[in-house]
Parts: structure tokens; sequence; C-alpha cells
């Protein structure tokens, strides 16, 4: 039988390596032993060196959205997610872009 020992609820971007509640949990993992269970890899990092470390560290970790998944399968989800991280903020700066050129055009007429 398992007992949650305690939760922790992250509001920092996947694409931050700064998480002070994560490294909260990591330190009570690494203290008892415990297994990190995290809800969705790609909640987690967005970055494929971060995630190495975290699974090279001394803490289990289990990710609910594949639980059965080992290092080289979390490695190339780990990678996606950098790669579609990338994807999104190159569409948002285009987007703004074209935004900016419309007020302007606009602000000509």
């Amino acid at each position: 039988m398992c007992k949650i020992l305690q939760e922790y609820i992250e509001t920092e971007t996947g694409k931050n390596n700064h998480r002070p509640k994560l490294t909260e949990a990591l330190e009570v993992c690494r203290e008892t032993g415990a297994i990190l269970i995290c809800a969705k890899l790609d909640r987690l990092s967005r970055n494929v060196a971060f995630t190495s470390r975290l699974l090279e560290s001394e803490v289990g970790i289990v990710f609910c959205d594949f639980p059965k998944a080992n290092r080289f399968i979390l490695h190339i989800i780990g990678s996606i997610a950098e790669y579609e991280a990338k994807l999104i903020s190159e569409r948002t700066k285009q987007s703004l872009k074209a935004q900016k050129l419309l007020r302007s055009f606009f602000q000509i007429l």
C-alpha cells in the first residue's frame, strides 16, 4: 500500500528551471526515500537537460500520463516537449508581430 506524504502544486512554467516547489518535493523524497509522482512530463519540464538531471537524481519519478515509461522514453518525450515549447514561442512571436503590423496599418488609414 502506498501513502502520499505531501502534495505540491507548482505554478511555474515547465520552461523555467527555477522551481521552488519541485525543489522542496525532491528534498522530501530524498529524505524519506519516497517516489515523486508527477501528473504530466511536459508540465514538469520542457527542457531536455533539466529533465535529464531529474532522471539522474537520487529520486524515483513516476509520471501519471505514462507510468510505465523508462528513461529512454522519458528522454524522447522530454525532447518533444522542449521542441513543442519552442514552436509555441515562435508562433506567439509571429502572432504579436502580425498584430503590431495590423495596428500600424490601421493607424495609417
